[in-house]
């Protein structure tokens, strides 16, 4: 569900109107977040960290207000109550899809949609986009599990409706005292969100992952 923002008494008109007139008003941050303890409990429990990790990414997302704000097809600030998760889904050959996987704060309920997802992605063949999978209401995600990164550029199209926050995280790190470290990185629409939200993103992963 969705509800249309008031400008009028909305706080971040002002930053809103000045960044929605840049070419590309979305900035990204990337930093390193501790996944110990979520990567160990899905060791233990035979279960994706995939799924898990991502699960806690939305979580976390779903936390924070102005990650709820989009842009609709008519130009208009709308707000949506539930944010939800479109992640890319890799194939054995190295191509992938796009799926759409809905938000729900039970772990269990979660993971029966992305398992279905990943297996409807495993079967099919490119991007299997549909209009279904084009939701306003989602984050976009991918794991690059293969590198890490201190830094990432997401591809960006140019369309009237927009100001979905993208994800992305990179290859495990284990260091020496045994933490286990996983970059992260979100882009984020900067009339909605600034470096002030970015940080309480990685925050509220790191106290739900570590």
């Amino acid at each position: 569900m969705k509800t249309l923002a008031d400008r009028q008494k909305w706080d971040r008109e002002e930053y809103f109107q000045f960044f929605s007139h840049y070419g590309n008003p979305f900035f990204t941050v990337t930093s390193e977040i501790e996944v110990s303890g979520t990567y160990l409990l899905a060791k233990k429990e035979h279960r994706s960290f995939f799924i898990y990790s991502l699960h806690k990414l939305l979580t976390a997302i779903n936390a924070i207000e102005n990650f709820h704000y989009r842009i609709d097809r008519n130009g208009d600030v709308v707000k949506y109550d539930i944010i939800h998760v479109s992640p890319t889904v890799g194939r054995p050959d190295g191509s992938y899809a796009a799926t759409f996987m809905e938000y729900s704060p039970d772990f269990e309920t979660f993971e029966k949609t992305a398992r279905a997802e990943i297996e409807r992605a495993l079967k099919g063949k490119g991007l299997m986009l549909k209009l279904e999978n084009d939701h306003d209401d989602a984050v976009f995600f991918s794991a690059l599990p293969w590198f890490s990164f201190t830094e990432i550029v997401h591809p960006f199209y140019s369309a009237k409706g927009a100001g979905n926050p993208l994800i992305a995280t990179g290859r495990l790190k284990k260091q020496e005292n045994g933490r286990i470290i996983m970059p992260l990185s979100i882009s984020a629409h900067h009339g909605f969100a600034d470096g002030y939200h970015a940080g309480q993103f990685f925050i509220r992963a790191e106290q739900l992952m570590k």
